[in-house]
């Protein structure tokens, strides 16, 4: 069983909008926003941004470096991840730790594997076509290690193979 810590984030314009996905066609892998730290880091600093109105940033899960994953927005609810309203509306946002040398740990691997592969079932999705990265929408190197390793990233796809 997929264990996940609901942390949500509070409402917001900023972060969390509360506003209805009515179809899920994609899931998009991004990093942290910020470098070496801890997906609770991550998270209260996404919740933080409720504070200034500047930046409009959320995600529905990230995952830590022990592998942790932590649920900041429902599903069911639009996450501010790529700034593409047609991508936000239809997209579940999966946010990965990475440390100072842009690298994750195997237990992170392993939950991003274990996740993408539940969110694949429950949506119908295809792992070659519908798990993509932020890079694949707007050009942002995110997540960077995918971006920087692009086998990598291609071999982690074809692991996901759902029989």
């Amino acid at each position: 069983m997929l264990e996940i810590s609901k942390r949500l984030i509070d409402i917001s314009e900023m972060t969390r909008v509360k506003e209805k996905i009515d179809k899920i066609f994609k899931i998009v892998l991004h990093h942290t926003p910020i470098k070496g730290a801890t997906a609770i880091a991550n998270r209260n600093y996404i919740n933080d941004l409720k504070k200034q109105d500047d930046i409009f940033c959320s995600y529905h899960y990230i995952i830590d470096f022990d592998g942790t994953i932590i649920n900041l927005v429902p599903e069911e609810e639009l996450t501010i991840h790529t700034g593409i309203l047609e991508y936000d509306m239809h997209s579940i946002s999966v946010c990965i730790c990475y440390d100072k040398s842009n690298k994750i740990t195997e237990l992170t691997l392993n939950s991003l594997k274990n996740l993408s592969k539940y969110l694949i079932t429950k949506y119908s999705l295809n792992s070659t076509f519908d798990l993509i990265r932020c890079y694949d929408i707007i050009n942002k190197r995110s997540p960077i290690f995918f971006v920087d390793n692009p086998y990598f990233y291609y071999d982690f796809k074809q692991s996901l193979n759902i029989s």
